[in-house]
């Protein structure tokens, strides 16, 4: 069973014309909607403001607001649920920060086809900073990374895994280049 995480970031708004102009949210990006745009996940209490006027002007411009005035809509804010998810044009947000990469757990690597790659490569890495104190191997085409990887406790789990998965593939240890999660990668 695959457990999908999107691609998380901080990311600052402009030249939409809505109040959130300027500010720095936390968005993310979806596979389902094959990333035609950020998603408005969450926002430190100083954008709060900002938020809640972009709400209701937006969702009084759609015909969906419940609530008359701005006034009215500040009165709710805080038990208040969207319509639906708030999406945010791609050339709309500056990328200040990833704070997620977008992730596709699986199981066992046995369940994953990389037929298609054309240099495929496993990455193992120590506590790399979106799974602090586990261990994790990302398959790569090169050194172009695919969203695939599977998450262990131990570097020996990892092994186990990749060796019944690609008998065919050597370990390499971590180069002196590379970053200092890396333990190893397997060619």
């Amino acid at each position: 069973m695959a457990v999908y995480k999107p691609k998380v970031i901080e990311g600052k708004i402009n030249g939409t014309g809505w109040p959130i102009d300027g500010h720095s949210l936390m968005l993310s990006s979806w596979n389902y909607d094959n990333h035609d745009s950020w998603h408005l996940d969450y926002w430190k209490d100083e954008d709060d403001s900002a938020v809640m006027e972009t709400m209701f002007i937006t969702e009084t411009a759609a015909g969906m607001c419940l609530y008359d005035t701005l006034e009215e809509f500040a009165e709710h804010w805080e038990e208040w649920e969207p319509e639906g998810v708030f999406c945010i044009p791609l050339e709309n947000v500056e990328v200040l920060r990833i704070l997620q990469v977008e992730t596709k757990e699986v199981w066992s690597f046995k369940d994953v086809d990389i037929s298609g790659l054309k240099q495929p490569i496993i990455c193992v890495y120590r506590s790399p900073k979106d799974y602090p104190d586990k261990f994790v191997a990302r398959v790569f085409d090169g050194t172009k990374p695919t969203n695939v990887a599977i998450i262990r406790n131990t570097v020996d789990e990892i092994r186990l895994d990749i060796l019944k998965s690609f008998p065919d593939k050597t370990p390499f240890a971590r180069c002196k280049e590379d970053c200092n999660s890396i333990v190893e990668s397997w060619i």
